[in-house]
C-alpha cells in the first residue's frame, strides 16, 4: 500500500495544470486492495501533431519511442509504494509528438470505484521526488482518461488532470 512518505507534494484537483520544466517525469499509480484483488493498469498513448496515435506503453509493451518506460504489471495493489510507473524522458521525445494521454483501466476483478486509496503521483527526475499527486476518480467505468502531457507551441510541456471516463468504457 502507498504510504504517506511524500506529504509535501502539491495536491492537484480536476482540470488542474502543472508546467513541466525538468527533462524527466513519471506518472505513478498506487492503490490498495479493497476486498477482492483488482488488477488496475496504467497506460500511456502517444499522439503525434496530426492527431494520430503512433505508439503506446503499458504492461505488455513496456518501452515506446526510446523515451517512455513502463515499470511492469502489478495485479493486486498489494505492493508497497507505487504500484505501476510510466517514466517519460521529455528531452528524447520526438518533435512530432504533441500529446501523451494517460489512462487507468480496471483490467480484472471489478471497476475503478472498487479500488481503495487510488492515487496518481507526478514524479520529477527520480522516484523519491514526488512533486504533485491527485486522487483517482471513483468511477463506475472500467477505463478512465486521467491526465495528459501536452507540448506547447514554444516546445514546453504541461500536465493536465483530465479524470474522465473513457467513451463506452474502452
Amino acid at each position: 500500500p502507498y504510504t504517506t512518505l511524500f506529504r509535501s507534494s502539491r495536491r492537484l484537483g480536476p482540470h488542474a495544470t502543472l508546467p513541466l520544466t525538468a527533462s524527466k517525469y513519471a506518472l505513478a499509480l498506487s492503490w490498495d486492495r479493497s476486498g477482492k484483488p483488482i488488477d488496475v493498469d496504467l497506460q500511456c498513448v502517444v499522439v503525434d501533431n496530426k492527431g494520430s496515435i503512433i505508439d503506446a506503453v503499458y504492461y505488455n509493451n513496456m518501452k515506446a519511442l526510446k523515451c517512455l518506460t513502463h515499470s511492469g504489471d502489478e495485479r493486486t495493489g498489494d505492493a508497497s509504494g507505487y504500484d505501476e510507473v510510466i517514466w517519460v524522458n521529455l528531452t528524447r521525445m520526438p518533435q512530432t509528438v504533441a500529446m501523451l494521454v494517460f489512462v487507468v483501466a480496471a483490467h480484472t476483478g471489478g471497476f475503478l470505484r472498487d479500488v481503495r486509496n487510488g492515487m496518481l503521483h507526478v514524479l520529477e527526475e527520480r522516484k523519491d521526488n514526488e512533486v504533485a499527486c491527485f486522487a483517482m476518480e471513483q468511477s463506475s467505468a472500467q477505463v478512465d482518461v486521467v491526465a495528459s502531457l501536452c507540448r506547447s507551441g514554444g516546445g514546453g510541456w504541461t500536465l493536465t488532470v483530465i479524470d474522465e471516463p473513457a467513451q463506452h468504457g474502452q
